[in-house]
């Protein structure tokens, strides 16, 4: 190592020069893989809603001028009120809301029976079962 003030050799500056350009070319390089990369990606993105779009033109180009059961299907949507598509789309948005609550109150409740019948225990160890199934519906004996 050098005093301090000394001036570093020529070969260890001409060392930090080289190692200095192969970190930057090593660096423009993986700059250069992570732009191909995110080109590729809004490429495919975008090449797929564009292929989506084609087909469905494709499917209607064929149909043009043509009765079949798709023209039923679209005379039919056709004749929908508004208030009869907003009405069908609360009730089936209710129903999959009901679904998904119901789903998730039985898995709250399956997490939680184990602790709650050994804190029960604790209270009252005479304590009988309610039988229900961990889950919380009713025991299929008792049916």
């Amino acid at each position: 190592m050098a005093k301090k003030g000394a001036l570093p050799d020529r070969a260890a500056l001409i060392k930090e020069i080289a190692e200095l350009k192969a970190e930057q070319k090593f660096s423009r390089h993986g700059q250069n893989i992570s732009g191909v990369v995110s080109v590729s990606k809004e490429l495919i993105k975008y090449g797929a809603i564009a292929a989506i779009f084609y087909f469905i033109y494709l499917s209607i180009a064929v149909l043009a001028g043509q009765t079949t059961f798709a023209s039923i299907g679209i005379t039919i949507l056709g004749n929908v009120t508004l208030s009869q598509s907003v009405a069908w789309i609360f009730g089936a948005s209710g129903m999959i809301y009901g679904v998904n609550e119901r789903r998730l109150r039985k898995k709250t409740v399956a997490k939680f029976q184990p602790r709650i019948t050994e804190l029960e225990k604790l209270i009252d160890a005479g304590r009988s079962s309610s039988t229900l199934t961990l889950k919380g519906d009713t025991n299929p004996e008792d049916l």
